[in-house]
């Protein structure tokens, strides 16, 4: 399982390398796309990229102090995947409880607007 700044490295790899080919890639374009909160270091950087490789996500042929050429290995498209599928899933699941507690409200104004007609009619 990968931590929310490793997965967004990955994500950003996987969709800058789509056909799965090695890319050079600055390290400035890696650090642009990470949303502000969650943005590392450069070292930071560096330390999830040797974290990915490490574990068969990625492989970097070539990397210095401005750019990295990497490409994804079949581990991490999978994991890229999975993710985006999750994602779907999860969304999913939201808008079901979404819809649940709007029919729950609905039908307790509906309920109570019943109960006063007949308490009208027949009270």
């Amino acid at each position: 399982m990968l931590d929310k700044r490793t997965e967004i490295l990955l994500n950003i790899i996987n969709n800058s390398c789509e056909e799965g080919s090695y890319k050079v890639l600055e390290i400035s374009e890696f650090l642009n796309q990470f949303p502000p909160k969650k943005c590392p270091d450069k070292d930071g950087l560096a330390d999830m990229v040797n974290y990915l490789r490490e574990r068969d996500y990625i492989k970097c042929k070539y990397s210095d102090d401005k750019v990295y050429c990497i490409a994804p290995l079949p581990k991490g498209r999978l994991y890229h995947e999975n993710a985006k599928i999750e994602q779907k899933n999860k969304f999913s699941y939201k808008k079901l409880v979404y819809m649940a507690f709007l029919g729950s409200v609905l039908g307790g104004i509906l309920g109570a607007a019943i109960h006063a007609v007949v308490l009208k009619f027949f009270g």
